[in-house]
């Protein structure tokens, strides 16, 4: 198979390079370096598309849904998202989304936890975040407290997308609004 072939093959099967790269666990690089003829392409890669050329759409979809390259998701990787109340008081935490989960800091040491997943319904990704707050630490709900205590945060997120703007809920009645832009993304395991 040659780099022509190879692109041909994921228009067939209307593949991005990041999902051919998760169902033959490559990075979306070595992807990148067989269209450009860069790098050969490996036997098994070839006999995995030409199988995947041969199924029903139905089978097709299976083998999609069973990797979660047919599922739209936020890039893995590290976020950074800036965050504000109503007031304009907030700050900056850089968060990881990798495999549904999400950790993170911000610069006051908040921990950040949670996870991600797809909503069909809504063709958003909804994100459920937990901010450990440690006690005499301000917070964007206001003056810090005498106790450690948890935000929680509820957001949806456009797919496929890099940067942008949102509003979360939270449990303390206050919404946050601000910006996130995907960073870099993670090394290959």
């Amino acid at each position: 198979m040659v780099s022509d072939e190879l692109r041909a093959a994921l228009v067939e099967l209307d593949l991005s390079q990041a999902d051919l790269g998760r169902l033959v666990s490559v990075t979306p690089r070595a992807v990148s370096l067989w269209l450009a003829s860069a790098r050969a392409i490996p036997g098994p890669v070839e006999a995995y598309l030409r199988l995947l050329q041969s199924l029903s759409p139905a089978q097709l979809g299976a083998e999609l849904t069973r990797v979660g390259a047919g599922i739209p998701t936020l890039r893995a990787g590290i976020w950074r998202f800036k965050y504000q109340n109503a007031a304009g008081h907030g700050g900056t935490a850089l968060l990881v989304f990798d495999a549904g989960r999400i950790y993170g800091t911000d610069l006051g040491k908040s921990q950040y936890d949670g996870n991600y997943s797809y909503n069909h319904a809504s063709g958003m990704v909804d994100l459920m975040i937990r901010v450990g707050i440690k006690a005499g630490e301000r917070s964007v709900a206001g003056p810090a407290q005498r106790f450690d205590w948890i935000l929680e945060a509820k957001l949806s997120l456009p797919p496929k997308v890099e940067s942008g703007v949102f509003e979360a809920e939270t449990n303390v009645e206050m919404g946050v609004s601000g910006q996130f832009e995907h960073m870099r993304e993670l090394p290959p395991r």
